[in-house]
């Protein structure tokens, strides 16, 4: 929906006459300035965050206190009810968690990453780091194969940060070096390899890449770094905006109306969140954030429809796994600055009608239209630059404008009214069980507003 545009939205509406009612059936039409229509209509809201929050709670074990009996799970479960969102919530039986990692030991460097990173979010389960881990992990950012990498700088970016203290020293880390042995993971297509250059590319080793950098960039105690190798660092990081315009170019469509990467959640999960952070990093530094300006597609109003509309088909997920994707994504759809085209949600209410007059003291709903956006927020600046009306009603309805209401977001037109007095109109042999005001009626309603509130403007 653009400045100066208008959205229709064609409905069918039918009737019965042993029941005397009027049934709309909607479907949603094309703007007619676009080839694709970039609203939805549905929104997500704080009841949908408690559902998930609840999901991942009631998956925690008893006994050992982890989610599923997993670590991998866990890691999931401990990061989605830390964050801020209507639901946010401290992690259940925390102590008791805290002594089942405690115990536990790691035969995999994404173990070893998964418990430090689940014992830090707990509070005072995690104030000092093994030697023996230390020397994992500084030997880590040189591995030979990617994850290895990922792992490691992950680690040691949120033990550098963690507070009061910091649990690595960061300024040991040769931030430029390690961008450069993993820019020497990219292949000729501008993804990733997890291991030599002869090894396929992959959608989730691209993502990783892209972590990687993102952490090196936010590094405690780095800034000297980027500052004197501004020129090879920014070279270094032209192959990573490669990489992030190839990767996000490898989605896959579901249906007609969805996309998402490598058929799955977690794989779409990954792929957004270190496209985000990546660009988010980029923009922390004045010498590189005129990077961003190469990267668009958070900006393309269709793809972050169909992108969303996949997200939120997963909103009544029993997985505490995808519960936690859905949380983390809406949170970042919610509060990225890098994120600039948001769908917003045309939602109609009270579709159904009496065509009798006698009827016509029953507690009837007029038709309502309510345009907001993807989290309920109000996205017209103001109701009285907003157009809402029927331009057509086949065959003979009411046509008109709906009525505002103060909230700035829902529009009222009370057609039970006008198709009844369109009725008394009729003369008798228009008024026959065969040519009355029951049937189908093919409406269509046009949304005009001259400005659009929001973060993403025209492009809203």
């Amino acid at each position: 929906l653009k400045p100066q545009s208008s959205v229709f939205i064609s409905n069918t509406m039918v009737t019965h006459r042993a029941l005397r009612w009027y049934i709309l059936l909607l479907s949603l039409l094309y703007n007619q300035c676009c080839l694709v229509h970039c609203y939805l209509d549905r929104v997500y809201t704080a009841s949908n965050d408690r559902y998930l929050t609840s999901v991942i709670v009631s998956s925690q074990d008893s006994d050992s206190a982890l989610f599923e009996k997993s670590l991998l799970t866990t890691f999931y479960a401990t990061e989605a009810l830390l964050l801020p969102n209507e639901a946010a919530t401290t992690i259940p039986n925390a102590g008791q968690l805290c002594d089942t990692l405690r115990s536990q030991s790691a035969s995999s460097w994404e173990e070893f990453h998964h418990l430090l990173m689940t014992r830090l979010r707990l509070h005072g389960c995690l104030d000092t780091v093994k030697s023996s881990s230390l020397k994992k992990l500084n030997d880590g950012p040189s591995a030979s194969k990617l994850s290895t990498v990922y792992f490691a700088v992950d680690a040691i970016y949120h033990l550098a940060s963690h507070t009061p203290a910091a649990l690595y020293d960061a300024s040991q880390l040769d931030v430029v070096q390690v961008l450069r042995h993993v820019q020497a993971f990219q292949s000729s297509d501008q993804l990733f390899v997890e291991q030599g250059k002869n090894s396929k590319s992959s959608v989730h080793k691209t993502a990783i890449a892209l972590s990687i950098a993102a952490k090196l960039l936010s590094m405690p105690q780095q800034e000297q770094a980027w500052l004197q190798q501004s020129e090879q660092v920014h070279t270094l990081l032209s192959s990573f905006m490669d990489a992030a315009n190839a990767l996000v170019r490898t989605y896959v469509r579901i249906e007609e109306d969805k996309v998402c990467y490598s058929n799955s959640l977690t794989a779409t999960s990954t792929v957004l969140e270190s496209l985000d952070a990546f660009l988010a990093a980029l923009s922390q530094h004045p010498q590189f954030a005129s990077m961003t300006a190469a990267f668009t597609k958070f900006g393309d109003a269709h793809y972050m429809e169909c992108l969303t509309r996949y997200v939120l088909s997963f909103t009544s997920t029993t997985s505490p796994t995808s519960a936690r994707h859905v949380l983390r994504l809406m949170h970042m759809f919610r509060s990225s600055l890098q994120v600039y085209s948001r769908p917003f949600s045309i939602a109609l209410q009270h579709q159904v009608f009496s065509d009798s007059e006698a009827d016509k003291g029953v507690d009837e709903a007029p038709l309502t239209v309510r345009v907001c956006d993807l989290f309920g927020a109000s996205v017209l600046r103001q109701k009285e630059g907003t157009r809402v009306e029927i331009v057509s009603s086949e065959p003979r309805g009411p046509i008109g404008a709906f009525t505002a209401l103060d909230d700035g977001q829902t529009f009222v037109y009370a057609f039970g009214d006008a198709i009844r007095r369109r009725r008394r109109r009729r003369n008798d042999s228009d008024s026959d069980s065969e040519n009355g005001v029951h049937g189908f009626y093919a409406v269509r309603i046009e949304i005009g507003d001259d400005h659009l509130r929001g973060a993403g403007g025209a492009g809203a």
